[in-house]
This record gives structure tokens, sequence and C-alpha cells, in this order.
């Protein structure tokens, strides 16, 4: 959040220092009519490239509250505390009180006793194969979104500079170019790696996820582990 804080405070210093240096009059810049044909040319495009409007809810409903490693971490050891007092049925009732889905589907199957340790590994690491493609296609999207958006700006001020007779109506149609050049370097380009960096740490804890699973199917000791946990997120976030 601090690159997002300093990046606005960037923006309005180069707005003012702009303004004083020019004297810009800055409601030149603003045209609803420019940003609209920019704007839906450009989502015109993403859902000709395949745009998923569900594909980018379930990935923003993943990635909008990450639970912490640590906290991961503290999940699974509670888990095996249970499971060693109670047996591995208890995972159903312990399924039931947790959101994440890969979580969820280790624990009911080993609750089930289907988790064999290949089978356990091999359902999960499916499953989060199947993740990561759906998150792909996200990032793709944006960053066609991103390389897409002024080439259609372009095609917008070409269109407008045919199309007008008069000199306002070639600065709306100039307008264009600029709209496209922001929305690719000021939207797709910061929220592509907003959400990749979010994904890639999704990407770990889910990794972190079956291998305490995994784990715990062994019967290993929470001494164990802990400290074969904290090794495995070591490793995996020094990889990313």
């Amino acid at each position: 959040m601090r690159n997002w804080h300093l990046a606005v405070t960037l923006v309005c210093l180069l707005a003012v220092c702009l303004w004083l240096q020019f004297s810009w009059d800055f409601s030149k810049l603003i045209n609803f009519n420019s940003f609209a044909i920019t704007a839906l040319g450009v989502g015109l495009a993403l859902l000709i490239a395949g745009f998923s409007i569900s594909d980018t809810q379930k990935t923003l409903a993943e990635i909008r509250k990450i639970e912490k490693i640590d906290d991961r971490i503290h999940t699974l050891l509670y888990i095996n505390e249970v499971v060693k007092k109670h047996g591995l049925p208890a995972c159903e009732k312990l399924a039931k009180s947790h959101k994440d889905n890969l979580l969820q589907k280790g624990l009911r199957m080993l609750a089930d006793n289907l988790a064999l340790e290949l089978d356990l590994a091999e359902t999960l690491n499916a499953e989060i194969e199947s993740i990561k493609l759906r998150h792909k296609r996200l990032l793709n999207i944006l960053q066609f979104g991103a390389s897409v958006s002024p080439g259609v700006g372009l095609i917008g001020t070409l269109v407008g500079l045919t199309l007008s007779g008069h000199e306002n109506a070639l600065n709306h149609a100039i307008l264009t170019t600029l709209y496209g050049a922001l929305l690719s370097n000021f939207f797709f380009l910061p929220l592509h790696e907003l959400i990749k960096n979010r994904i890639e740490e999704l990407n770990v804890l889910n990794n972190l996820t079956v291998a305490g699973l995994i784990k715990i199917r062994e019967g290993v000791h929470s001494i164990v582990l802990k400290e074969h946990l904290s090794g495995f997120a070591k490793y995996c976030q020094e990889s990313v």
C-alpha cells in the first residue's frame, strides 16, 4: 500500500508542477465522450479476447483477503492437535469452520479416509493447477488490456480527425490517444502487477496447506510439523 500512496503523491506533485510551470487548464483534458469511446473500445476488445466476469470474480474473491503464512501454520498445527486427540474423522467438523476451499477439500478427504499420501497430494495439487490456470487467464487479459488500450485510443483519434470539422472536435479526438495511454499505464499495468503479487502470495499459501495436510496424515509431532512448515514457507517465499 505504501507504493500506491507514493504513486498518488508523485502524480499530484507532477500535476501541480505542470500547472505552475505552464499554467495548464486541466479542464481541457476532460471530455466524457472521448473517454467513453476509448473505454468502450477497450471493453469490446477484452470481450473478444475472452474476458470472463465469473473468473474475475472468483480470483478477486480469493486474493481479497489472503491469510498470513504464520496464521495458516497456526491453523495447521491446531488441526494436527485435534487429529491426534480425536482422529481423522474430526476433520469433517474442522472443514466447516474454514472458508478456504482448498483447505476444506483436504480436510474432508482426511475425514473420509480418502487421503492416502499420493491421492491427497495429487488431488490437491490438481486443484492448485486449476486455480493457477484461472489466475493466468485473468493476468493475460490485463496484459492484453494494457497493450491494446493505446491502439484503441489512437484509432479513436484517427477516426475523430477524419470526421471532425472544427478545432474543438480535433482537441477532443486527440484526447482518446491520451486516455488510451492512461488506461494502459495507470490502470491495466498497475492492476496486473498488484494481482500478480497477490496471486504469488496465494500460491505459497496453497502449497503450504498441501504440505501441512500431508504431514498431518502421516501423524507427525506438532514440533516436527511446525519446523517443516516454517522451512517450506521460507523456501517458497525465496523461490517467488
